[in-house]
C-alpha cells in the first residue's frame, strides 16, 4: 500500500476554531468507553487537525469494518445515478473474467443490494476466508468462498 500526500493547512487559515478541534478531542480523550484510534480532519481538500492513539500510527495498516460502508454506499450510488451499474445487476456480473471460474449458484445470483446490505449469502465471516481462498485477488477469493 502507496500511501497518499494530502495538502496540509492550518484550522485559522481555512476558518476552523483551533480551540474547538481541541476542546473535541479532550472530550473523545476523556469520554468513558470511546477509544480513539485516528483522527483526520479536512477542509477544503486540506488537513487541518490529524493525530492517532497508541498504538495506532499512520504508517499502520488500520482495518476499518463498518466504515467501509459508508464509502462503498455512496461510491455505489454515484455509480447508479451514472448509469454505471444497478442495484439488481449481479456482482459476478461487473467481473466477466471470473464468470467461468465461479460455480456456486449463491455467488451467481448474488446481487449488489445484497452486497450492500451484508446479506451477500455467504454462510461465515469472509474477511479471513476470502484472502484464504485466493490471496493474490480478494474479489475472486470472495466470490468463490
Amino acid at each position: 500500500m502507496t500511501p497518499t500526500t494530502l495538502p496540509h493547512s492550518t484550522p485559522s487559515d481555512q476558518n476552523v476554531d483551533a480551540a474547538g478541534i481541541a476542546a473535541f478531542v479532550d472530550a473523545l480523550e476523556t469520554t468513558a468507553g470511546v477509544e480513539p484510534h485516528s483522527l483526520m480532519l479536512l477542509r477544503h481538500g486540506q488537513v487541518i487537525a490529524e493525530g492517532w492513539w497508541a498504538p495506532y500510527s499512520a504508517d499502520r495498516a488500520h482495518l476499518l469494518y463498518s466504515l467501509s460502508k459508508s464509502f462503498t454506499s455512496s461510491a455505489v450510488g454515484f455509480a447508479v445515478a451514472e448509469g454505471l451499474m444497478g442495484l439488481d445487476d449481479t456482482v459476478l456480473g461487473h467481473f466477466p473474467e471470473l464468470d467461468a471460474e465461479v460455480t456456486d449458484p449463491r455467488s451467481r445470483s448474488m446481487r449488489v443490494r445484497h452486497v450492500l446490505a451484508m446479506a451477500s449469502g455467504h454462510r461465515a465471516e469472509t474477511p479471513d476466508r476470502a484472502p484464504a481462498t485466493d490471496p493474490a485477488d480478494g474479489v475472486r477469493g470472495f466470490l468463490r468462498t
